[in-house]
């Protein structure tokens, strides 16, 4: 009986630690904005490999090139919770209260944002991570 308790709350204080993943709707086309919202050259595209989640990337109308594989320092995995809300820290208040599903490597986090009073209503967000920075960047879905 212990055992299985201790199990239990071992797995019950890992679900806290990560945030809602991203799903297999989160695959696509997407497009970085600028700081003031308008549409950037750099494109990417998210998409599942088995449970793996990969990113290719283009410039304008450029032809994909495979930028993560799942593999190395560029393996995208489920953000952990506490890791989301120190990148939310660095959004306009306005956006903090959403649900967040991340995923991240190293450099980067790929994020769906859930509106939370508004269901059916999401945004994308992309943060740079780079020498302890985070640098938000809005993402709008293409295709």
């Amino acid at each position: 009986m212990k055992k299985t308790l201790a199990a239990f709350l071992a797995l019950a204080a890992a679900a806290q630690l990560a945030a809602a993943p991203l799903t297999a709707a989160d695959q696509g086309d997407y497009v970085l904005l600028d700081q003031n919202e308008n549409p950037t050259p750099m494109q990417m595209q998210f998409a599942l490999s088995g449970k793996q989640w990969v990113m290719n990337g283009r410039e304008g109308d450029g032809q994909w090139q495979s930028v993560c594989r799942g593999t190395g320092g560029c393996r995208l995995v489920t953000s952990a919770k506490g890791d989301v809300e120190k990148w939310k820290q660095h959004l306009p208040e306005s956006w903090r209260p959403h649900s967040f599903g991340c995923i991240n490597n190293k450099a980067f986090a790929f994020c769906r944002v859930d509106h939370a009073t508004e269901a059916g209503r999401t945004g994308y967000w992309w943060f740079a991570l780079a020498d302890g920075r985070v640098v938000p960047l809005p993402v709008n879905r293409i295709k």
